[in-house]
C-alpha cells in the first residue's frame, strides 16, 4: 500500500509505501533527486517510521508523528521533516525501567522528569494530525493520473 503527501510543504509530494497493516508494519519515504528514487532515514529507525503502516503529518508544521508501545515501554515520536531530514523528539515512558537501572521518563534517550515527559507528549497531543499512509493499493494509479 502507498500513499503520495507533500510532507516538507514543497509542492513535491513524497512517497510512503507501508509494509503491511499490523504494530510492526512501517512507512518507508522516498523522493525523486535527479531522477533517482531516495528512501529518507531517520536516526531512530532507520528508515521505518510509524506503525501499523501509517503515522500522523501535521502539515502546518511539516511534522511526522506516531506513538508505539512494546512490553512496558511507550513511546511518542515526532519528527519535523525539512529537507527530506529528520530531527526527531522521542518521548519515552517505562514504568520497569528503574529495576534493570533504567529512567522511568526519557526524552531522546536522555532522562527528565515526570513533567518534562508531561508537557512533552502534551504538546505532541495538541498538533492537528492526519494520518498518512496505505491509502493506495498497489496497482491503483489514481492519485498520479491527474499530475
Amino acid at each position: 500500500m502507498w500513499d503520495l503527501q507533500d510532507i516538507d510543504g514543497n509542492g513535491i509530494p513524497e512517497l510512503l509505501i507501508s509494509s503491511g497493516k499490523t504494530q510492526n508494519d512501517y512507512l518507508y519515504i522516498s523522493y525523486y533527486d535527479n531522477g533517482d528514487l531516495r528512501t529518507v532515514a531517520n536516526a531512530y529507525a532507520v528508515s521505518q517510521l510509524g506503525e501499523y503502516g501509517v503515522m500522523g503529518l501535521c502539515r502546518e508544521e511539516h511534522l511526522l508523528g506516531w506513538k508505539k508501545s512494546f512490553d512496558s515501554l511507550y513511546q511518542t515520536y515526532m519528527a519535523r521533516f525539512d529537507s527530506h531530514q529528520f530531527t526527531n523528539e522521542v518521548y519515552g515512558y517505562d514504568p520497569e525501567a528503574p529495576s534493570y537501572g533504567g529512567s522511568t521518563y526519557t526524552f531522546n534517550g536522555t532522562d527528565i522528569t515526570e513533567e518534562e515527559y508531561t508537557a512533552g507528549v502534551a504538546r505532541y497531543n495538541s498538533k492537528n494530525w492526519v494520518t498518512v499512509g496505505r491509502h493506495y493499493r498497489v496497482g491503483d494509479f489514481s492519485p498520479l493520473m491527474d499530475k
